[in-house]
């Protein structure tokens, strides 16, 4: 019988790409610069409706940007139990079972029975004709009994946090990044809970005297996302001045209008008296 299952943000997998390979060093931003697809909402996890006949459908993964090409690995160790000429679908069993589904495929490197290693390069992405955009569509399911473990026999889960905190987690923070993206000793004036693309929620922060609107996520937050969001919160409720370190996230690209980068808050402190 399965454990009981975890959060998406527990599970051990690494990213399914790398758009970074070809850089030296570390990016300041992030070494994996996964991005998401958010044009119309098309790429996002849950329900959409579709182009050609109205009706709603579920999307049951997130669609990744990539060039035809590029590089696709699995997220976790584990073994190849299904897929097609342009689909992989792996078991991963860490003491729990799960599965992960990668779609839109082209020259794959492994087949039924296979085992494969976390960050194995298992095929590359591929074109799908239908698509304005070229993408990896990858999902994270839970099968439903280790009896009958097949993508139709599982449910998918959300796995957009769990890619964005790959960003989150490898930010680097030098003084060269902090230049222009430093906010201090200044009042909140405004918090809102909003929604971008439809179905992603962030909690939007306006500072006295800046124009720049900053973004916290609120779905599925890590623990250091909700302790940031907490103390932007109370500085906002008390009146207290604060220093906000905020940078762009390449994995969130193009869910705000106003600018080609969505703007995260990376560090806060508070002035209290």
């Amino acid at each position: 019988m399965n454990a009981e299952p975890m959060s998406p943000l527990s599970l051990p997998i690494v990213p399914p790409m790398d758009r970074n390979a070809a850089m030296p060093g570390i990016d300041k931003i992030s070494p994996i610069p996964l991005e998401l697809r958010t044009r119309q909402g098309v790429g996002l996890f849950g329900t959409r409706r579709g182009a050609d006949n109205g009706l709603i459908r579920m999307h049951e993964g997130v669609d990744l940007l990539a060039p035809i090409g590029t590089p696709v690995f699995a997220a976790a160790g584990g073994s190849v139990v299904g897929g097609s000429n342009s689909s992989i679908l792996i078991l991963h069993d860490h003491g729990f079972q799960y599965l992960t589904f990668y779609q839109h495929l082209q020259n794959k490197a492994v087949q039924n029975g296979d085992a494969v290693a976390a960050g194995q390069k298992v095929a590359e992405v591929g074109n799908f004709p239908n698509s304005e955009e070229d993408h990896l569509h990858f999902e994270i399911r839970y099968p439903f009994s280790s009896a009958s473990i097949t993508y139709a026999n599982s449910l998918p889960i959300d796995p957009t946090m769990v890619l964005f905190n790959w960003e989150e987690k490898s930010y680097q923070n030098d003084e060269e990044v902090r230049k222009g993206h430093v906010f201090d000793e200044v009042l909140i004036t405004h918090l809102e809970v909003v929604r971008r693309s439809r179905l992603l929620r962030f909690l939007l922060v306006n500072m006295d005297g800046h124009s720049r609107d900053l973004f916290i996520p609120l779905d599925e937050p890590s623990p250091f996302t909700r302790e940031i969001a907490d103390c932007v919160k109370e500085a906002f409720f008390s009146k207290y001045k604060v220093r906000i370190v905020w940078r762009d996230s390449l994995f969130f690209k193009g869910i705000q209008s106003s600018h080609p980068l969505m703007s995260i808050v990376a560090e806060v402190k508070v002035y209290k008296p």
